[in-house]
């Protein structure tokens, strides 16, 4: 066989091909910035876009003008083209950037951001407080995607006592917008739920630019119930997070928001406990120590009245019996509370012998039998781990 090349000596020879080329030396190009990484050694990769085509650049740290690249930039960079062996890749090498003004994804972003401000979408008076303890939490996302399981998870370890009820929705596409709003309307109509969280993960500006759509901003805005926005990364900032009555920085983070921790709510309660102990031995000593100071006093001024001695010993026996008995009552009504807590733990429900069941295909609850159907699979939660079973 003739002209057998190894990987490597092809790639090398692309690589002298390209960065022997005249015409591809010194050169300038122009475009929009997009899917811009910045790794901890300073340097940049991104990409350079226009209206048909696009090209992947990298450009090192400390080169010139590098402060000017941003998703969404339209710059101008110079450099030469070259070859990456490692990930089969043509580059452009970027040795200085010239800002040439703002990408027409940005400009669309700002006119309608500076649009809704004005009509008052962004009000902080309009935005409502989220419930302290939700039984029902909305979740608008895609089905398929991380998010969704993230999600579950942070949910089930923090308060597995709230339902979650998903209204599926792609999060990237020309279709997701209006799957977007359709999911927040279907909830609204639904009523069940206490809030929404509005989610999906990172992404370039175009990868996200659903929600930075008008329509999604005014059903969001028209939502009854309150909406958290958890959207790409905690830089990422969207008119959804900007128009929903909270932004949490990634969807986890929403998740974490809504729901509260059954282990600070187990703390809090100890340290009610403690607290009211004291106070309440706190008040008997007072009580005693005022009983004394009037039996002293009446010892004092009465001294041969030993009736009303006798007496004063037997009101302060039962003062000191009857605060006793209150402290009893307390501290049994705590216990009883204590014991409520531990009853409403997920893992000890399953511990006393139940299971939770779920369907296989969407790991939705299920609550009644003729929910079931021959054939279909479920999932079998135990205090010990989990099975799959099949309705017979």
């Amino acid at each position: 066989m003739n002209n057998v090349w190894s990987v490597t000596q092809l790639s090398n020879y692309l690589k002298q091909l390209l960065e022997s080329n005249v015409s591809l030396s010194n050169l300038s190009v122009m475009g929009e910035v997009s899917n811009l990484s910045s790794p901890p050694s300073g340097h940049r990769y991104f990409r350079l876009k226009d209206s048909q085509n696009v090209i992947s650049n990298v450009m090192w740290a400390n080169r010139s003008g590098i402060q000017y690249l941003e998703d969404g930039a339209q710059v101008m960079v110079t450099g030469h083209m070259t070859f990456y062996g490692r990930n089969g890749n043509s580059n452009f090498q970027v040795e200085s950037v010239t800002p040439l003004g703002i990408g027409s994804l940005s400009v669309e972003f700002d006119l309608l951001k500076t649009k809704l401000e004005t009509e008052g979408l962004f009000d902080q008076s309009r935005k409502r407080n989220l419930p302290e303890f939700p039984k029902v939490i909305g979740v608008v996302t895609s089905a398929s995607g991380s998010v969704w399981q993230d999600i579950q998870n942070v949910v089930k370890r923090r308060y597995p006592l709230c339902e979650l009820l998903l209204s599926h929705a792609s999060v990237q596409g020309e279709k997701s917008k209006d799957e977007l709003c359709s999911a927040i309307d279907l909830l609204n109509i639904e009523g069940r739920s206490d809030v929404i969280i509005l989610a999906r993960g990172g992404g370039s500006l175009e990868d996200l630019w659903p929600f930075n759509e008008e329509s999604l901003a005014r059903t969001i805005f028209a939502s009854r119930i309150p909406i958290v926005s958890g959207v790409g990364h905690e830089t990422d900032i969207t008119i959804a997070d900007l128009v929903s009555d909270v932004r949490a920085p990634t969807p986890s983070a929403a998740a974490e928001l809504v729901v509260p921790d059954c282990e600070m709510l187990r703390h809090d309660l100890s340290r009610n406990v403690i607290t009211v102990n004291n106070a309440l031995l706190r008040k008997i000593d007072v009580h005693r120590l005022g009983m004394i100071n009037i039996s002293e006093k009446i010892l004092r001024e009465m001294p041969d009245l030993n009736d009303k001695r006798r007496r004063v010993d037997e009101i302060l026996q039962n003062v000191i019996y009857t605060l006793r008995n209150n402290l009893t009552s307390e501290r049994r009504f705590i216990l009883e509370l204590e014991n409520q807590l531990k009853l409403l733990d997920f893992n000890n429900i399953l511990s006393r012998g139940f299971a939770f069941v779920r369907k296989d295909s969407d790991l939705s609850p299920v609550k009644n039998a003729k929910d079931m159907n021959k054939s279909d699979k479920v999932r079998l939660s135990f205090n010990d781990g989990e099975l799959l079973a099949e309705i017979l």
